[in-house]
């Protein structure tokens, strides 16, 4: 990952489809980005600094 192979699909000559590989959106369906803890009950949900 720390050295960019020039085979690699992400070439540097090709922005566009390393924006998208090297950051996506928000991968929210892995759950990797969330911040807060995993899926809990409703009260969580209602705000987690509410509480």
């Amino acid at each position: 990952m720390a050295i960019p192979h020039p085979e690699s699909p992400a070439s540097p000559h090709n922005p566009a489809n390393d924006l998208p590989q090297y950051r996506p959106p928000r991968p929210i369906g892995h759950g990797e980005t969330l911040p807060h803890t995993p899926r809990r009950p409703s009260r969580s949900n209602n705000g987690p600094g509410r509480t």
